[in-house]
């Protein structure tokens, strides 16, 4: 999936993943938009966030 970085965080959204290259100081998502997989999951372990990209 290939999403497009913004200047502006995404309000609201939280991000600890500081090995996406949306992620932005402060814990902050930059990604135009998120994608979170994990039909009927019962816990968090069972969610995802498609939109991850490995830092370059």
């Amino acid at each position: 999936m290939d999403i497009d970085r913004t200047g502006t965080p995404i309000p609201r959204v939280k991000c600890e993943v500081d090995t996406c290259k949306y992620w932005e100081s402060g814990n902050l998502c930059q990604a135009q938009s998120i994608e979170i997989t994990g039909r009927e999951a019962r816990n968090v372990h069972s969610t995802d966030c498609s939109t991850f990209e490995n830092r370059s």
